[in-house]
């Protein structure tokens, strides 16, 4: 089976690539001198630094989630299109929490005083922890459980053990 979303999304993560490096670096983004402390250097204000590649970030880890999922949709759906809801399900979750966790950087840049938290953490690192780092579990849990049916069905074992079974005695030998 062929299938053009994978080579299609990989085009789109290096176009996307290709402009995050082609944007021009905004000015003091490594930094200032600090008025007191000649040393050190200060950073100003985050949506100056992060305004030009931000969204183009969002747009590279949208995409590359999106190429994530389709590789795994690639061994699963050709004989399996039950699972394409718990696939979608999944990348839906996955992507609201990547966007979500954007989001609330955007807004920490801006206002870095304003900072909300979650618990003993503030609300970026909160959607890093508790949805982008957790969410991929979704997919672990799906190959894991449903490893018999979509990836490594009977039919397709029993077609295994009958290849090695019948192959030539002296294809092992070197």
């Amino acid at each position: 089976m062929k299938c053009w979303i994978p080579p299609l999304l990989l085009t789109m993560l290096g176009m996307t690539l290709a402009a995050i490096f082609l944007t021009s670096e905004p000015d003091k983004s490594h930094g200032f001198a600090h008025a007191q402390i000649a040393e050190m250097h200060q950073a100003g204000n985050g949506t100056d630094r992060l305004g030009s590649v931000l969204l183009l970030a969002w747009l590279f880890g949208t995409v590359m989630i999106a190429f994530f999922v389709s590789l795994l949709a690639l061994a699963i759906l050709p004989g399996n299109r039950q699972s394409f809801w718990l696939l979608l399900l999944g990348t839906l979750l996955y992507e609201t929490a990547f966007s979500l966790m954007v989001l609330e950087y955007r807004h920490f840049a801006a206002t870095p005083l304003e900072t909300t938290f979650w618990g003993p953490f503030p609300t970026a690192t909160a959607w890093v922890l508790f949805g982008v780092w957790l969410v991929p579990y979704i997919f672990i849990l799906l190959y894991t459980v449903f490893f018999d049916r979509w990836i490594l069905p009977a039919s397709h074992r029993n077609r295994f053990e009958e290849l090695l079974r019948n192959r030539p005695p002296d294809l092992l030998k070197k």
